[in-house]
């Protein structure tokens, strides 16, 4: 991200639910892209006439999305490492993985490819 100046991590996104007329059902925080419609790993289930959208229905609100965050830690939560110790930076997991899902290697027609799996 250009210009970032946060130290925020993003919280670990859940499957959004359907709550149109009625806020208080929906997640709130960071959620999962929508995943629809598959023969399996969808993550959203549907009524007939229901086509799920990035709005309301599903408690995406408009504008920026500044509730996907951790909590700051508070002065008895700090993790700060005594000054002696050294300390190695969080493995970093892609946005799938962060999902559940797994890249495993399909041999198919003779050429590898790389697909994501729901664990």
């Amino acid at each position: 991200v250009t210009g970032n100046t946060g130290t925020r991590r993003i919280a670990q996104p859940k499957p959004a639910t359907y709550c149109e007329g009625d806020q208080t059902k929906c997640v709130r925080g960071a959620k999962q892209p929508i995943i629809w419609n598959q023969a399996e790993g969808s993550n959203l289930i549907t009524t007939p006439g229901q086509l799920p959208g990035y709005n309301m229905k599903l408690g995406f609100a408009d504008g920026a999305q500044n509730d996907i965050f951790e909590p700051e830690p508070t002065p008895s939560q700090s993790t700060a490492a005594p000054s002696n110790t050294t300390v190695a930076d969080p493995p970093t997991r892609s946005a799938l993985e962060c999902l559940g899902m797994k890249a495993v290697k399909v041999l198919d027609k003779r050429r590898l490819h790389r697909r994501w799996i729901k664990l």
